[in-house]
């Protein structure tokens, strides 16, 4: 295995490897999660590309456990977001709903639950390298 460091997004990193933006992998995978990264974070879609990493981080950030929570997100996502990343199975109708009526479509609901769930990953992933790491 590869020397893993934390990229900003909770995704391992090595800093010898290429990568999208502030994501870096190499490994066995890394050409499938640089495809999935591209995808999500800066394919054709209904949200901007800056909102679905700002989601992606914040939903990284909390995975890990971290108090420092980025605040880069619209204050009517906080909650969804902070959801979907800590709890993902406790999103209500109601959940979706509120993000209906500050003005989110469908698509871009789907694309926000997309990038947090994303992020969720990348921080527990983050920590299992981590763990990995200390117990080696």
């Amino acid at each position: 295995m590869d020397d893993l460091s934390a990229g900003t997004s909770g995704f391992p990193r090595s800093d010898d490897a290429t990568g999208i933006g502030d994501h870096t992998v190499s490994g066995r995978y890394a050409g499938h999660v640089r495809t999935l990264l591209r995808a999500v974070l800066e394919g054709e879609a209904h949200t901007a590309p800056a909102l679905r990493s700002a989601i992606e981080a914040r939903a990284a950030t909390l995975a890990r456990g971290s108090q420092q929570i980025p605040d880069v997100i619209p204050v009517e996502l906080h909650h969804y977001v902070d959801t979907v990343a800590r709890h993902a199975w406790k999103v209500t109708d109601a959940d979706v709903a509120a993000l209906k009526q500050a003005g989110f479509s469908e698509d871009a609901i789907f694309e926000i639950t997309v990038c947090a769930a994303l992020g969720a990953a990348a921080g527990r992933l983050r920590q299992a390298y981590n763990a990995m790491k200390g117990a080696g």
